[in-house]
């Protein structure tokens, strides 16, 4: 069986939002849990607790993982520059005693 293109939506409409599927021949299904995740980029083993619709909620707000990892290190880039930074600035006080002298 060869693969059918399908378009993968999400529509809002009010308060309720739908993780559907939409096919060629016109069918619609919503998306598993699963293949919500992975279009965030979860690994597979990662588990989601409750019912369908709270699954799908933890997604909703759910930050991809592909997008945490690219926040994370430009984060982690901009915390060592600034430490550099400052360790080069930085330069140490005498103590009192020895300015005295």
């Amino acid at each position: 069986m060869e693969p059918v293109p399908a378009r993968v939506g999400v529509s809002a409409e009010l308060d309720e939002v739908e993780n559907m599927i939409a096919f060629p021949d016109q069918r619609v299904r919503y998306m598993t849990v699963r293949e919500s995740a992975r279009v965030q980029r979860f690994p597979d083993n990662y588990a989601f607790l409750g019912s369908w619709t709270e699954a799908m909620r933890q997604l909703g707000n759910a930050v991809p993982v592909t997008l945490a990892q690219v926040v994370g290190h430009s984060v982690a880039r901009a915390l060592e520059r600034d430490s550099a930074q400052k360790s080069v600035h930085h330069e140490p006080r005498e103590s009192a005693a020895i300015q005295s002298a």
